[in-house]
């Protein structure tokens, strides 16, 4: 039997139906793990303080930053991407926990995925400039090595554009996506345990993985080219620690899917069709989530952030950029704690849609600024929280 075996004329969907009609229903296999607990009892306590273990790392990560707040522009940005691994964590929980909402629940970690880097790209723009006229300079007058394919120079705004278009574009598909899987689950057209074209988890899995795949692309293309003026902030291991949570999702997903449709894991006495499409799959992402919040201390941390490791610079002459005297946020900042979760914050960011090397021509040169980017000096952000 092949993954998309379609030649069954039943259009029955093979989810059991206790997970399709009865959301508080959970049924407990007919054989105990050990003792007296069932997978299902094991897999929520161990999922559970490997979440509570991520969550609180994370915690401390953010409460580091909040303390040491020097560059809030950048800083929030970081702390939007790690919230990506409590939020991944708590879902996979209550999946387990609550295997019929699992479709619900799933549907939504796209969507923040999507979130998180389009901050990580946001960030990576912000360490270029975090004036959009000086950014737009920059990439007008930036030179880049050609493209290793098309031998071809790389125009700098065309790159800028088409990245910030990918990266825009994923968390919009996957907003859709979320809404049209919760949509067709509740029509019964939707179908968990199964690929065939006639239901929807087929077409809307494969609208999110070229979604997903086309920015993760151009993403990873963009500060790879951009590499010797992005020197001393790592882009590479933040980036990893990012895409190694949806990397490694999405290698489980599919090991999970051979080895359900090879018929070498299915239900049995000790597990249920929830244990085995579900809880499996959830546990191991709660497990893989401990170490890689101990990694975002590392590819995150607050080193570069700590005023005595960057001493007033006045070379410039520019006293308005120099690095503050103090930190700005602070644990009981509500403002700061607040900017985290702000809508209007990312949108009024995520609008700020780059020119096309037409549109940027087409300006008066006068209007157009000067390059001054200096990769070695970031200066204190003229818009905090944004």
């Amino acid at each position: 039997m092949g993954l998309f075996h379609h030649s069954s004329k039943n259009h029955t969907c093979p989810v059991p139906a206790h997970l399709t009609e009865d959301i508080n229903t959970v049924a407990d296999a007919s054989k105990l793990l050990f003792g007296t607990t069932s997978f299902y009892r094991f897999n929520m306590i161990l999922s559970g303080a490997c979440t509570a273990f991520a969550c609180l790392t994370i915690l401390a990560l953010l409460c580091l930053h909040a303390t040491h707040l020097s560059k809030p522009k950048e800083q929030i940005k970081i702390m939007r991407i790690s919230l990506i691994i409590p939020i991944y964590s708590i879902l996979s929980f209550l999946s387990i926990c609550f295997p019929n909402a699992y479709v619900y629940l799933d549907a939504w970690l796209n969507f923040f995925e999507g979130i998180a880097l389009v901050n990580f790209f946001l960030l990576l723009c912000d360490y270029l400039s975090t004036d959009p006229e000086q950014r737009n300079a920059f990439f007008a007058q930036v030179d880049l090595p050609a493209d290793k394919k098309t031998k071809k120079p790389v125009n700098g705004l065309d790159l800028y554009r088409k990245s910030w278009i990918m990266a825009i574009q994923f968390p919009i598909v996957s907003l859709i996506a979320a809404l049209v899987t919760a949509i067709t689950q509740a029509a019964s057209i939707y179908c968990l345990g199964s690929n065939k074209p006639y239901f929807a988890h087929l077409w809307i899995s494969i609208v999110q993985n070229v979604s997903v795949g086309a920015a993760v692309i151009n993403v990873l293309r963009f500060f790879t080219v951009l590499k010797a003026h992005l020197k001393g902030i790592n882009p590479l291991v933040k980036f990893v620690a990012f895409k190694i949570i949806v990397g490694f999702t999405f290698l489980i997903s599919i090991i999970f899917l051979i080895l359900r449709d090879t018929s070498a894991l299915a239900p049995s006495d000790t597990l249920t069709w929830a244990d085995v499409n579900i809880g499996l799959p959830t546990m191991i992402i709660c497990i893989l989530m401990v170490p890689i919040s101990v990694f975002f201390h590392y590819a995150y941390g607050i080193k570069p952030y700590k005023l005595h490791k960057n001493p007033r610079q006045v070379e410039q002459g520019d006293y308005a950029n120099m690095q503050p005297a103090r930190y700005e946020g602070g644990l009981f900042n509500i403002r700061m704690w607040l900017s985290l979760f702000s809508i209007r914050s990312l949108i009024r960011a995520m609008s700020l849609k780059p020119p096309s090397q037409m549109e940027y021509a087409g300006g008066s040169l006068s209007e157009q600024p000067q390059l001054t980017y200096d990769t070695a000096y970031r200066g204190r952000d003229e818009v905090p929280y944004a």
